[in-house]
């Protein structure tokens, strides 16, 4: 009796211990897809118009500032009229704030909308802080809306942190992978 017991519970353990690899496989597996996925659009360039423009929290007019930008930026493409898209822009910011401790870093939001007291509203109304970039151009629509771009206006990662918040560990881990490459070439 207790021997079948033993057994019972054995195999009870054994089947529970299974159903957990094969869960984590599955998740590893998902994970790894949409990295591939989010890894995708590396290399391409990323078009920026001529029409950027700076806000900054207290100041009251935004400034025109220059295309040739350089440095490493995140891109936020999103539409002012969606609800999720500026929930979405305060985790994207405070993830960006994030990403400037470990390298100076540029934040891009990318839309259509055209009225800067519309736009200064909505970041007032959303974000406690804020010092931004805003380009007035067509969206790519590569399936994502947040992009990490290299000086040279390359994509180094895209994905949604939102939807999928294990990217951002890789999105700090590209960055930081870019910043020791370019460190390295600068040394040769």
């Amino acid at each position: 009796m207790i021997k079948k017991l033993i057994k019972i519970i054995f195999i009870i353990i054994l089947i529970i211990l299974t159903m957990f690899v094969v869960k984590t496989i599955r998740l590893n597996r998902h994970k790894n897809l949409i990295i591939r996925k989010a890894d995708s659009l590396k290399g391409k360039e990323y078009k920026i118009s001529g029409k950027i423009k700076s806000f900054e929290k207290g100041k009251k007019k935004p400034k025109e500032q220059n295309a040739g930008n350089k440095g490493y930026k995140l891109i936020y493409e999103m539409n002012f009229e969606c609800g999720v898209c500026l929930m979405k822009l305060k985790t994207i910011y405070d993830f960006y704030v994030e990403l400037s401790e470990i390298s100076k870093i540029k934040f891009y939001i990318v839309s259509l909308e055209n009225s800067d007291s519309y736009i200064r509203y909505y970041l007032d109304k959303t974000l406690d802080k804020y010092a931004l970039y805003f380009i007035e151009q067509e969206p790519l629509n590569y399936e994502t809306d947040l992009y990490l771009l290299d000086e040279n206006n390359k994509i180094v990662f895209s994905g949604d942190i939102f939807e999928y918040s294990f990217l951002k560990k890789e999105y700090i881990k590209r960055l930081k992978k870019i910043i020791k490459k370019n460190k390295n070439s600068q040394n040769s």
